[in-house]
């Protein structure tokens, strides 16, 4: 994200129209970057963008290099929308403390990259992964889970400081979840995690 501001014409322009145009174009260089490198880093050639696919599957596209299925693309987007609409969480907080300097707009992102690395932010969805690992099968969950709580280990993807009961995103999400994992031969994981959320119920 620094480095896009170098290459950016409008990077000194702080109009309203220099930034939705800076914004948009953000919009398209960071996940045609994020996938470029998942590729590189794993001796993959770098897929170029189509023009006849939506946002979020032209992601995929170029992440996977193949055309996504309407599911795939479907939780992609969905997903997409819900954390852009994710209120005001630590990192768009961090965003706004930043613009609010009159810092360009790439400086405040990159503020916002910043807190959304954090293991109490952004690093939680890496760790709930982690989690599901470390646990292995659905059967298991229910013990682990009151394993940590008793050795006082916080339960990552529970406690938001927000959402006190459920995180309206994964209602959102769960059905799609549950497909794909079933589509892609990876059931458990989803089951592990529906085991992990009945064991966290009051």
């Amino acid at each position: 994200m620094s480095a896009l501001s170098a290459f950016d014409p409008d990077v000194k322009d702080m109009t309203p129209e220099a930034n939705l145009r800076k914004g948009t174009r953000l919009i398209a260089q960071f996940p045609t970057i994020v996938a470029a490198h998942e590729r590189v880093r794993n001796g993959l050639e770098p897929v170029p963008p189509r023009e006849d696919l939506n946002h979020a599957a032209n992601f995929l596209w170029m992440l996977k290099g193949e055309e996504p299925d309407a599911d795939s693309a479907k939780a992609m987007d969905l997903d997409f929308i819900l954390h852009a609409e994710h209120s005001s969480n630590a990192s768009a907080f961090a965003v706004r403390v930043a613009a609010s300097t009159l810092a360009d707009l790439h400086a405040a992102i990159v503020a916002g990259i910043a807190a959304l690395k954090g293991p109490l932010h952004g690093g939680a969805a890496e760790a709930v992964i982690e989690m599901a690992e470390e646990i292995g099968e659905p059967e298991r969950a229910e013990a682990w889970v009151k394993e940590q709580l008793a050795q006082g280990k916080r339960i990552m993807g529970f406690g938001h400081r927000v959402y006190k009961t459920e995180d309206p995103r994964a209602r959102h999400l769960r059905e799609l979840a549950k497909r794909l994992g079933e589509k892609f031969g990876d059931p458990k994981t989803f089951q592990i995690m529906t085991a992990i959320e009945r064991a966290m119920q009051p």
